[in-house]
């Protein structure tokens, strides 16, 4: 009896053993992905792809056309009832005069000058601080370029411009709002 009590409790843990198995192995079977779930996902991405491939190219040919537009408009003028009162103020390094020469307002400038101008802020400190943040990724280019803050008033609101220059023209200005834009910036060419 003895002996047939030890064969019952072997063969009782033989099946825990074998029950324990079969538990573990479904747990895991429900843990993965099975193909019949990810497969309408599947179904949806390909029958998609082609839209994808043509939004992406269409993406890089407005870029372009946006980046041959901003080139071939006259950004240095703006209508009338756009232009409006401005007070200018200096920030950063400033240009030594060469002998004989004398700085001028920059209304009254002989030569003409260009720089980029970044977003209007209803704070200074805003656009202090977007200073402070290029200046940080933008070290080298800072050694060389100034930077203007423009207060600037209408509706009876005043904005604050930052503005990066001076550079000698346009198409240089546009090489510089080119940098800062893939930097991820957004800027414009204006009169420095």
């Amino acid at each position: 009896m003895r002996l047939y009590t030890s064969y019952i409790c072997y063969f009782i843990v033989g099946i825990l053993c074998l029950q324990g198995c079969s538990t573990s192995e479904q747990a895991a079977d429900e843990q993965f992905v099975k193909n019949s779930d990810i497969q309408p996902y599947i179904e949806q991405w390909e029958s998609n792809k082609d839209s994808i491939e043509r939004l992406s190219t269409m993406e890089a040919d407005l870029s372009l056309l946006i980046q041959a537009l901003a080139v071939q408009t006259d950004l240095k003028s703006l209508p009338e009832d756009m232009q409006e009162k401005l007070t200018y103020e200096e920030h950063g390094n400033k240009p030594e005069p060469s002998s004989g020469a004398s700085l001028h307002a920059p209304h009254e400038t002989i030569n003409k000058f260009f720089g980029v101008k970044f977003s209007r802020y209803l704070i200074e400190k805003g656009a202090l601080n977007q200073l402070k943040d290029l200046k940080s990724r933008y070290e080298e280019l800072f050694n060389v370029l100034q930077s203007r803050i423009y207060k600037q008033e209408q509706d009876g609101r005043i904005f604050y411009n930052l503005i990066i220059g001076p550079v000698k023209n346009p198409e240089q200005a546009n090489q510089l709002c080119i940098i800062m834009q893939v930097g991820g910036d957004k800027c414009s060419i204006v009169e420095f």
